[in-house]
């Protein structure tokens, strides 16, 4: 947040957008990797969607 405002004070909203963008991809590719590795190493658990 304080890295947000930071930025926002100076002016650069496009570095803005891209650190943002970044973090967000990140979280994406964190989150499918996961999903994989479980779908992986444990093949039987239980899971309410397949």
């Amino acid at each position: 947040c304080t890295a947000t405002i930071v930025i926002l004070c100076i002016g650069d909203t496009h570095n803005l957008i891209n650190y943002v963008s970044f973090i967000n991809y990140l979280s994406y590719g964190v989150t499918i990797a996961g999903l994989l590795y479980y779908r992986w190493k444990k093949p039987k658990l239980v899971r309410p969607i397949k």
